[in-house]
This record gives C-alpha cells, structure tokens and sequence, in this order.
C-alpha cells in the first residue's frame, strides 16, 4: 500500500516536535520545582531570624542566625 506524498515528504517531523516540547516542558517544571523548593527554604531560614537579634546587631553589622 503506498503512503499519501504528504505523509511521506513529513516523515516524523511531528513525532519528533512532540518528543523536543515534552523534553522541554518537563525540563521547565523540574527547574520551576527546584527553584520553589530553595525559595522555600529561604522562607523557612528567615522565619528563624530573631527581632531582637537584629536589633542588637546595630546599623552596620550584618547577623545571621541560622
């Protein structure tokens, strides 16, 4: 049985654009999710950092408490 010409000039042009957006859309939600998860863990470090401490630090010394 012959292939239509049209099948036949794309070849697997569309298969292979599927497979290159796939590749691509699941490599952008792997980086967006470790990117929210070091976003979380920021979060999570400031909410440990005391007033008081800060406050006692002065103006021009930086302190951290971790």
């Amino acid at each position: 049985m012959k292939m239509p010409l049209f099948q036949t000039l794309d070849g697997d042009v569309y298969e292979r654009m599927q497979e290159y957006f796939t590749l691509f859309c699941q490599s952008e939600l792997h980086s967006c999710g470790v990117t929210q998860e070091l976003f979380m863990k920021i979060l999570s470090d400031a909410t440990k950092v005391r007033c008081s401490l800060w406050l006692s630090c002065g103006d021009n010394t930086l302190c951290f408490m971790m």
